[in-house]
């Protein structure tokens, strides 16, 4: 089996081993990172990681950037760093209809209340999911 997929089956299995599941809500598109924020790299990178790390930490603020950075903070950015929607237009790499931020830009979530409802979802005009709804990891 090769590698990479060795690692892509490690990081499910991890997630779904957790059962932990937490409930983010997309906030937008911001030039800068969350306030205090810790950075993660994966080339497996998706939202429902990123909730999962962020989750974890008990960080309530999660932000996608690069197609593969997940940072975790207590904040969230400075409401004028807010920026259009089309700044943050780059694939998670390790699912490419989530979206991860841009070049310099992060796409911002932060936790809400855990509640039973079915999770709901919105896409964007490329088709492209912006997940902000309750996840199942």
């Amino acid at each position: 089996m090769p590698a990479q997929l060795k690692s892509a089956l490690l990081v499910l299995a991890t997630a779904v081993a957790v059962g932990q599941s937490y409930s983010y809500e997309y906030v937008g598109c911001f030039s800068q990172p969350p306030e205090n924020s810790r950075e993660t790299q994966n080339q497996f990178q998706s939202l429902g990681l990123c909730q999962v790390t962020c989750g974890d930490s008990h960080q309530p603020v999660a932000a996608l950037g690069n197609g593969t950075g997940c940072l975790c903070g207590n904040l969230l950015p400075p409401l004028d760093q807010m920026v259009e929607e089309g700044n943050c237009n780059t694939p998670c790499a390790g699912f490419d209809l989530d979206i991860c931020g841009g070049d310099g830009f992060f796409s911002v979530y932060i936790e809400e209340p855990a509640d039973p409802e079915e999770p709901s979802g919105t896409h964007n005009e490329n088709g492209r999911s912006r997940r902000n709804q309750k996840e199942l990891v």
